[in-house]
């Protein structure tokens, strides 16, 4: 493995040319402006996700491996694209960077807009470094080849677009070798296939959603093969490419998270164990299809999540999929919910201190997390 420091768009355009894809398609915005600007030779430029969308779809029938690259908050606008995408079956690739959606518009990073399309019929994998960007990807388009499932690869935007870090991004004959494999249907077989397009009975379209909600709980198996397939390759892998956990063997509190936060929950937890204090996180990498399997890791344990997000006048998505999670678990105890890092707030090892403690009380609580405090 050899390091070396690399400005974090650089290593993110060098990995995406690495795997590759017949058809790049880009929005030059912050905060990934700047890696569409290292692609533009070869990157085909938009000014609207609709029409972005539209070339990828038409890529992807063709046979060509094609990707995206664009902000979660041009999502959530998207939504009967996304889904035409998903009920087609195309194994489309998108690259996003995570940015607040609300108005004010804020350019700087949270979750909001990427959990609004959780239901759209994407996979749905969230990075915690620069370094799991460059491995997941390369997965991404593995996983999507073989069930037919587009992904979504989530970076925190600017956390992970404006950084300058030191990394392992592999030789292309790395990425040529795991992605060998991974072969895209030609435009022969693609003639011979039923797409659905326009108006269908209701009948028929509630079998086409049970059939993709089906599909979509079958591929964690293709996930977990594709995690450790590139471990044997590269050396590297992040659990067991659901979710990833630390210091959850004793763990009498455990604070489950996604994405860059996860290196201050890490330390925390680690400052913790300093003190005697048997903390534990759990990282979700793969949020859609959900990992239900965390359960058993959260079997006898007080549990509490930290969301960048904030659903208005409900409890948080992920707290409400961990909840449906304890219903299953008589021992899990889920009694900690916790927002912040909204526009971009900071979240700091201090405050994932905090939330750990409040955690192991056993107290119920929900609260907002104000940051860099």
């Amino acid at each position: 493995m050899a390091l070396r420091t690399y400005y974090s768009a650089d290593a993110i355009a060098e990995t995406i040319l690495k795997c590759s894809p017949h058809l790049l398609a880009g929005i030059k915005e912050e905060p990934v402006r700047g890696i569409v600007d290292l692609l533009e030779k070869n990157c085909s430029l938009h000014s609207d996700p609709k029409a972005l969308l539209s070339r990828l779809e038409g890529s992807s029938m063709s046979g060509a491996r094609s990707l995206g690259i664009l902000n979660s908050n041009h999502l959530p606008g998207c939504l009967p694209e996304l889904m035409s995408v998903a009920a087609n079956h195309l194994p489309i690739v998108l690259v996003v960077a995570n940015r607040s959606a609300f108005v004010p518009n804020s350019y700087l990073c949270d979750h909001q807009a990427a959990l609004s399309v959780s239901s759209c019929g994407w996979i749905m994998l969230f990075c915690a470094s620069i370094q799991e960007f460059v491995d997941t990807l390369p997965q991404a388009f593995k996983i999507s080849a073989s069930t037919r499932i587009p992904v979504m690869v989530f970076i925190d935007g600017f956390y992970h677009t404006h950084a300058v870090t030191q990394l392992d991004v592999p030789k292309k004959e790395v990425f040529e070798k795991y992605l060998s494999d991974a072969k895209i249907r030609t435009e022969i077989e693609f003639k011979s296939r039923k797409f659905n397009f326009g108006t269908i009975l209701p009948k028929e379209y509630q079998k086409l959603l049970v059939q993709m909600e089906n599909a979509l709980a079958a591929s964690k198996e293709r996930i977990i093969q594709a995690e450790f397939q590139w471990n044997d390759l590269a050396g590297r892998s992040y659990g067991n490419g659901l979710y990833e956990s630390y210091m959850l063997s004793d763990a009498q509190s455990v604070l489950v998270c996604m994405g860059a936060f996860y290196g201050n929950a890490h330390e925390a937890c680690e400052r913790q164990r300093k003190q005697g204090i048997r903390s534990g996180v759990l990282r979700l990498k793969c949020y859609r299809p959900f990992p239900y399997e965390i359960g058993e890791e959260l079997e006898n344990r007080n549990a509490g999540v930290f969301e960048k997000s904030i659903a208005l006048g409900s409890s948080g998505s992920l707290y409400l999929d961990l909840l449906e999670t304890a219903q299953t678990r008589t021992g899990m105890r889920l009694v900690g919910q916790f927002f912040g890092g909204l526009g971009g707030t900071d979240i700091n090892v201090k405050n994932a201190r905090i939330m750990l403690e409040k955690i192991g009380s056993g107290q119920k609580i929900r609260e907002y997390i104000e940051g860099g405090n």
